[in-house]
């Protein structure tokens, strides 16, 4: 087939992106793994099963949802610059625009009530979503603590990130939440000199 190799890959705990970087090679690997049990299923009398188009469709997606999450992991754990400025808009980001959480299903489900109209659970793939999106808000922001403050102000003065659509403002007032950390910056600074003269 004149396809270069390519080593498969399987899940490790310990490796980040793991899961994400097998499904993208078997994704990648379809057509030659098909040959391959197609020549083994006239050589074995029972070869391995390949997967269906159902099956095949449901890796795909589940690789777009998990592709995001690698390359905002790949992008946060560089040494080589300085990535303190766009924690919080990558995480905002991938949980407000590409995971879903169990907050924002309820609410869906609410106001489908008050229509009435009956939800359907959510698909395997929406609950997916869900779980990851559940899980990273969670560790994100038990990990945080109460570093929320420095991390606003530390995405204020990076001009890599200059939209500021990550942080919860009123329209009118469109950078509250930056001036709100700022000024409490500078108290929390004044205090400290206080207490130090």
């Amino acid at each position: 087939m004149r396809e270069p190799p390519l080593v498969m890959q399987i899940e490790c705990p310990t490796r980040w992106s793991s899961i994400c970087v097998m499904l993208q090679r078997l994704i990648h690997a379809r057509v030659p793994l098909a040959a391959a049990l197609a020549k083994l299923s006239v050589n074995k009398d029972n070869p391995p099963r390949n997967l269906t188009e159902e099956e095949w469709d449901l890796l795909i997606q589940f690789e777009r949802i998990l592709s995001p999450i690698q390359k905002a992991t790949e992008l946060l754990q560089h040494q080589e610059f300085p990535t303190i400025g766009i924690v919080f808009p990558i995480i905002n980001r991938l949980l407000n625009n590409h995971l879903d959480s169990t907050v924002r299903l309820e609410h869906r489900q609410a106001e489908a009530r008050q229509m009435g109209l009956d939800l359907p659970p959510p698909s395997p793939l929406e609950h997916f979503k869900i779980l990851v999106g559940d899980h990273i808000s969670k560790e994100f922001f038990a990990l945080i603590g109460g570093w929320e403050k420095e991390l606003t102000l530390s995405v204020f003065l990076d001009p890599r990130v200059k939209d500021f659509f990550f942080i919860e403002d009123t329209p009118e007032e469109p950078t509250v939440g930056v001036r709100q950390a700022l000024c409490g910056h500078r108290n929390d600074m004044s205090s400290s000199e206080d207490t130090t003269e």
